[in-house]
């Protein structure tokens, strides 16, 4: 299956929703994965107690997907490849696993300096070790592929993609990092939950797109979010991976009763959507800009 399990409410509050997974409901989101063949978790270092609690419950027959933290300021140059190799073995030992499938840095920003430079040959060199199969980096836009692609050309990259963040396929780079046969999953593909919310439920800062809300929430109307969200994405065959989270196991049923479901006239429903509901305003498109709600 295309998804790739996302756990960033699994060891902290996350979301338009502000929800932290409960241990007993990861184990059956977990049980319910492997029913599914999903095989494959995407954590971070980051993320609270999370490596620690998979660890627990056993993801062995996982392929594990970690993200670095942002190497500390005061670390010389030399200390730095140590540091990493710390975090890797630390990871390692949290989730009780001998070998990583993929480690990304969580933010690109420290590849502007000797820092990021260090961090990614340091992560080439533990993949030639065998440690790690695939290395890479985790991006809000585009941009930071025309920044840092040609010098540090990753095996994956993680990105924004949804029916209103479509910036990826617009600026070319699904299909130029395809041609460079490099992994592409895509995450928020909900934007963080924003989509899935019914008017009533939707943050007031928000209002100030309400000319858009009201496009999607007409079709919403009409139509099931979730399915349109979904199918959205899962139609974009320069996409390997859908990196999805939830919060129970119902959820996470629905999803892939929805990915299994076949339905004709979705593609045309999409299309239709597509050429009213669109912006490129960062400030809406980018949760990390939204100002507290």
């Amino acid at each position: 299956m295309k998804i790739i399990l996302g756990t960033a409410n699994f060891g902290q509050k996350y979301g338009i929703n502000n929800k932290k997974v409960t241990k007993s409901q990861i184990k059956q989101i977990l049980l319910v994965s492997k029913k599914n063949k999903i095989k494959q978790i995407d954590t971070a270092i980051d993320y609270g107690n999370t490596e620690a609690i998979l660890g627990n419950i056993g993801v062995n027959n996982y392929k594990i997907c970690t993200k670095l933290p942002n190497i500390p300021d005061n670390l010389k140059k030399k200390e730095i490849e140590k540091w990493i190799y710390d975090q890797v073995y630390h990871s390692l030992n949290n989730l009780k696993i001998s070998k990583l499938h993929a480690i990304l840095l969580h933010s690109t920003i420290q590849l502007n300096n000797f820092r990021g430079r260090v961090a990614f040959s340091t992560l080439k060199k533990l993949k030639k070790k065998g440690l790690i199969n695939l290395v890479g980096y985790s991006i809000y836009s585009t941009s930071e592929l025309q920044k840092f692609f040609k010098k540090f050309k990753p095996d994956i990259v993680e990105l924004p993609y949804n029916i209103l963040d479509r910036r990826a396929k617009k600026d070319g780079w699904l299909l130029k990092l395809k041609k460079s046969k490099v992994e592409v999953w895509a995450r928020s593909i909900f934007l963080q939950g924003l989509l899935l919310l019914p008017l009533n439920k939707r943050p007031f800062f928000f209002k100030k797109w309400n000319k858009l809300w009201n496009v999607w929430d007409g079709y919403c109307k009409i139509f099931n979010p979730l399915e349109i969200c979904l199918k959205f994405v899962l139609k974009e065959k320069l996409i390997s991976k859908l990196v999805i989270g939830v919060n129970n196991k119902n959820q996470l049923l629905k999803i892939i009763s929805i990915i299994k479901m076949k339905d004709k006239n979705t593609n045309e429903i999409i299309r239709n959507i597509g050429k009213r509901f669109k912006t490129n305003d960062k400030k809406l498109l980018e949760p990390f800009r939204w100002k507290k709600i």
